[in-house]
């Protein structure tokens, strides 16, 4: 009887080494699986946040650019084209900043505030967008595709644009020629490079016949 209340006291060394280690094993694989998940999770929010941007730049470019050719002196164009020439028309262009790729900015010109005249001066109706420094600028002041005096629409030390690339199209619709612009645009995470997104859409410039 001794013997046994003896042995029934405690657990032996070998026997606290091994539940020891059993603790340590899963204290290590629980942090692993903690940092996992964080990495995980970090990864996400990465991706996320690029998705974001890369849609919100994308569906931004092409809205404004379907706006080309728009005049608010359209149904007089209609009317009497011959005396009334619209001074939107066929203002799509393509060009590059130097030491871009080939067609990475376009310029055109629309309507904003439909007096039917194009503002060279306040509030400059002639836009644009190009790639340069892997970021996308806006147009300011009329400049050409060459010239500084750009603003930056994206940020470069986040989101790295590495290719704006613009195609024109011929797309007939009811008889008449109207242009289809291509876009295709690719991005990255500057810290995180691999994350990327690449997308190429296409839509019409109803306003600009060719």
């Amino acid at each position: 009887m001794l013997m046994t209340l003896k042995n029934a006291k405690g657990s032996s060394l070998i026997e606290l080494m091994i539940a020891m280690s059993l603790g340590v094993s899963a204290l290590s694989a629980f942090t692993a699986f903690i940092g996992f998940g964080v990495g995980v999770n970090a990864s996400l929010l990465s991706s996320s946040r690029l998705n974001e941007e890369f849609t919100l730049v994308s569906q931004l470019l092409a809205r404004d650019i379907a706006r080309a050719g728009f005049d608010g002196n359209a149904s007089l164009q209609v009317t009497d084209p011959q005396n009334t020439m619209s001074p939107f028309g066929r203002s799509l262009r393509l060009g590059q900043f130097p030491n871009e790729t080939l067609n990475s900015c376009i310029l055109f010109a629309y309507d904003r505030n439909a007096n039917g005249m194009l503002d060279n001066q306040n509030g400059n109706e002639n836009y644009g967008y190009r790639l340069r420094n892997k970021a996308i600028e806006m147009r300011t002041a009329g400049a050409p595709c060459d010239a500084g005096g750009w603003h930056d629409l994206t940020d470069s030390s986040v989101v790295q644009i590495t290719q704006l690339h613009f195609t024109f199209h011929e797309l007939v619709v009811s008889g008449r020629v109207l242009t289809q612009v291509e876009m295709n645009l690719v991005a990255n995470l500057k810290v995180q490079p691999d994350v990327s997104r690449q997308h190429t859409m296409r839509f019409t410039v109803r306003n600009h016949a060719q």
